[in-house]
């Protein structure tokens, strides 16, 4: 049986790449004609013509011979940011779909954790549904030290989107009964937390009913991440009310490392639970000075990444280089595939052969000034 041309596959790789359909066109030095949907539904292409698009993508000719991708739905994306363009956004959601494609071998490789208890039917009050997600994960009101580990191990797929793409917060989604966070590489490890919190929150609240407007969305979603990260019963434990103010900042600085969270968030939670008057709250940035920062409190904390991800390639690193192996099986570059692993890029550079590294195919120096000029 002859292999039939997907164009489909064509398209979702044009958005991951961030370009128009007239930038492919003159990159595979062809017409816009010879690259449109509708040449492509009444013609089958050369293989020629295939070859010229699939090295302009930089992908092998073979991966656009495939079956349909999954992709994500805009519609149930949560998005930390409103200010994105059209064409961000694409980019992201066809990220997306990469990203399943290389979850469904995962599923199938990995013995991935099932889903536990995310959608657990509140989308109401986020203080509730955090106390309620809490119990059912058996975490009662202490600390999580790997936030990343540890939805990992309740079923969440965790991935990275490209590290060109500046996406404050992330996004997140549902595919069917499996919740999806994807997160930035170059964020802190403050905000990575907060944010993951965040897209948590999302997939919690507004998987069988969203809010019209995205400030409610976002709204809902800070309030879940502040009292997910930090229950109200676990900081009352620390901080009792009308507490003597010059002991304030150095407990703050005490607690963040502890939490895992930036002092403008601890000290907002702690005002909002009354555990420090308006006065207090008022007067903690200017009490953070440099007389409070003993090279103890600076010290930074360890990146989370994907412990799933992470395991899975130092397992398999004396056999051949996990990435490589996925690559050749799914057809897809191995800068693809790394830019889609929140893992740590020195970790990632280990297992990338000299060949590879030779000729990159992605990021796209076109591509991303193509982008770049949508925020210019």
């Amino acid at each position: 049986m002859p292999r039939k041309f997907n164009q489909q596959q064509v398209e979702i790789v044009r958005k991951r790449k961030g370009l128009t359909k007239q930038d492919l066109s003159s990159w595979a030095g062809l017409s816009r004609e010879s690259v449109s949907r509708r040449r492509f539904k009444t013609q089958e292409p050369l293989e020629w013509t295939v070859g010229r698009i699939a090295s302009a993508l930089g992908y092998p000719s073979e991966f656009f011979y495939g079956d349909d991708l999954d992709e994500v739905n805009v519609d149930s994306a949560s998005f930390n940011s409103s200010l994105i363009s059209a064409r961000i956004r694409n980019t992201l959601l066809a990220s997306g779909s990469i990203a399943f494609l290389l979850d469904d071998w995962a599923q199938q490789r990995l013995n991935l954790p099932d889903v536990e208890a995310v959608d657990i039917g509140f989308g109401g009050d986020p203080e509730t549904a955090a106390r309620k997600l809490r119990q059912e994960w058996g975490i009662g009101v202490e600390p999580v030290p790997h936030l990343i580990e540890l939805i990992e191990a309740k079923g969440v797929r965790v991935f990275s989107i490209p590290e060109y793409l500046f996406l404050p917060g992330g996004y997140s989604c549902w595919r069917g009964d499996v919740p999806y966070i994807f997160l930035h590489k170059s964020s802190d490890y403050e905000s990575r937390r907060f944010c993951t919190a965040q897209q948590l929150g999302y997939l919690v609240l507004h998987k069988h009913s969203r809010p019209n407007h995205y400030r409610n969305v976002k709204n809902s979603t800070k309030a879940f991440a502040y009292a997910f990260l930090m229950p109200k019963e676990g900081l009352e434990e620390v901080f009792q009310k009308h507490q003597p103010l010059n002991l304030i900042p150095q407990k703050i600085m005490d607690s963040k490392q502890r939490w895992g969270v930036s002092v403008d968030v601890l000290a907002y939670r702690l005002h909002q639970l009354g555990c420090i008057t308006d006065r207090t709250y008022r007067s903690v940035p200017s009490r953070m000075t440099e007389r409070y920062f003993t090279n103890s409190d600076q010290k930074r904390m360890p990146e989370e990444m994907s412990s799933v991800w992470s395991k899975a390639l130092e397992s398999h690193w004396k056999k051949q280089g996990l990435i490589h192996d996925i690559a050749k099986k799914l057809l897809i570059p191995v800068e693809e595939i790394e830019s889609l692993l929140l893992i740590s890029s020195t970790s990632a550079r280990k297992r990338t052969s000299k060949s590879s590294r030779k000729n990159p195919v992605s990021p796209n120096r076109k591509a991303l000034k193509a982008i770049l000029r949508t925020w210019i």
